[in-house]
């Protein structure tokens, strides 16, 4: 059995009808600004379930497991003290509105680390993560906040990180997720995405 906790994610309050969801040239699906976004200005959200995972092995497969899809999960906290991590399994479209962090692209597409730090030095990224826990620990939320004032209809973007593109060959195929579960769970199934979905599939892989 997986050990790990885990609860849908509260949408933060206030209001979100910045962005919309539309193709990006060569990326797949991308965010984009539906008026002008002044710089520190909060954005959208990370909508999905947040997860405790007390076990290394656990850390990035139970997100991915969720999700059924690679690419949609971040680390929010490690706790050395005890050895388990904070992470979320994020959705795969727009579900609740402005959810959408988790389909805002990087600016680069490149495993190499020289031009990475590029991107980073040069500020190509226009808007940032902002991870916050309430005064007792607990997740409170994950909000972009624009790193530089963002014009109408210019895509949003974020850094990765180099592991996100070094490790790029080691990235789990939707249909290997599939196949690992479901030889053991035959009810996973990838092809739904609304919320309850999620929490199916996080019942699911808890049991694993």
């Amino acid at each position: 059995m997986v050990n790990m906790d885990f609860e849908v994610i509260t949408p933060p309050s206030g209001k979100w009808n910045k962005v919309e969801v539309k193709p990006s040239p060569g990326k797949g699906n991308g965010v984009f600004a539906t008026k002008k976004i002044k710089k520190g200005e909060a954005i959208c959200w990370y909508d999905g379930v947040f997860c405790k995972v007390y076990d290394k092995y656990w850390m990035n497969n139970a997100p991915v497991f969720i999700t059924g899809k690679t690419g949609y999960n971040q680390n929010t906290k490690y706790y050395p003290d005890k050895d388990y991590y904070d992470c979320l399994a994020g959705t795969t479209r727009e579900l609740r509105k402005g959810g959408v962090a988790s389909l805002i692209n990087d600016y680069s597409n490149s495993a190499d680390p020289e031009v990475i730090l590029k991107n980073l030095l040069y500020k190509r990224y226009n808007c940032d993560k902002q991870i916050t826990y309430d005064e007792d620990g607990n997740f409170k939320s994950y909000i972009v906040v624009a790193e530089k004032n963002i014009e109408l209809g210019e895509e949003l973007f974020v850094p990765y990180g180099d592991k996100y593109w070094t490790c790029a060959d080691k990235k789990w195929k939707e249909e290997d997720i599939k196949n690992i579960v479901q030889e053991k769970n035959p009810d996973y199934s990838q092809s739904h995405n609304s919320i309850e979905d999620y929490i199916t599939r996080a019942k699911i892989v808890k049991n694993l």
